[in-house]
């Protein structure tokens, strides 16, 4: 990685069923209220599921918790998960799309 400050890698491939391979980098710093950690090691995982609503109302308790990424994640996610990974990227650091 030669940009120290790109924290983010998505990438779209082939059509298999509209999912985008996503990197996240050490360091990248998210806000909670958007994406949880727990939906994040979901994605990681390779679990495609829309998040219950159990989920989502306990994400919005964390209004401005910003975690921090300890180690790279990769993984695959839908093109709406992707835009969240994105909104949910601290605006100092950058997101990189890439469109095969």
């Amino acid at each position: 990685m030669s940009d120290p400050n790109l924290k983010l890698i998505i990438e779209t491939t082939k059509p298999a069923g509209n999912l985008v391979h996503f990197t996240l980098y050490e360091g990248a710093k998210l806000n909670a209220s958007i994406i949880s950690p727990q939906r994040l090691l979901e994605m990681h995982n390779g679990i495609c599921e829309e998040p219950k609503l159990e989920e989502r109302v306990a994400s919005q308790v964390f209004k401005n918790l910003t975690g921090e990424c300890t180690q790279d994640i990769k993984g695959k996610c839908t093109l709406k998960e992707a835009v969240e990974l994105i909104r949910a990227l601290n605006h100092k650091q950058d997101a990189k799309l890439i469109i095969c």
